[in-house]
């Protein structure tokens, strides 16, 4: 049965199957080490951080295992296939960048990536706690439509009294 046949949304599905036992952990998310600014598509500027933690990478798993049968979500982008945080956007319809720009803001990257590399990686990265299943009205994610926050496990806020059930 999928999710508009059982009269849940996809995103109420996608939530679901994320807080679905086994619990996906609390991780961190660390600058790739090479360099972490990114020119992406038209001009975007990324974050990318080196790789998916395990947490992640099984999130991503649960969603493509249910897609299939129960999801039907469209399939998913090359540029969401690897881990990145876009941190500043074009608008639609916006010149290309010329070889002069296009240099220019890389070599702005480059300057400010060893900063952020360094900052980042004294403190363990950039702690990812809860994921978040959007539908947006704009590509950007300016303006959504509907956000579900799904709580990631965190073992160190646990206390000493909080027993596991297995």
């Amino acid at each position: 049965m999928t999710a508009q046949e059982n009269s849940i949304t996809a995103l109420e599905a996608v939530s679901d199957i994320l807080s679905q036992a086994p619990p996906i952990e609390a991780c961190h998310l660390r600058p790739h080490p090479a360099c972490c600014l990114f020119i992406s598509w038209n001009g975007c500027i990324v974050l990318v951080y080196d790789g998916f933690p395990p947490p992640l990478v099984q999130a991503k798993m649960r969603i493509t295992n249910n897609n299939d049968v129960m999801l039907r979500l469209k399939e998913e982008n090359f540029g969401s296939k690897w881990p990145k945080t876009t941190l500043g956007a074009v608008n639609d319809g916006a010149d290309e960048l010329s070889l002069e720009q296009f240099t220019r803001l890389r070599d702005i990257c480059n300057r400010y990536s060893k900063q952020i590399i360094n900052n980042i990686s004294t403190n363990n990265g950039i702690k990812v706690d809860s994921l978040s299943i959007v539908e947006y009205q704009q590509r950007g994610l300016v303006k959504l439509s509907k956000r579900i926050d799904v709580p990631l496990d965190d073992p160190t806020t646990k206390s000493c009294n909080d027993v596991d059930e297995d």
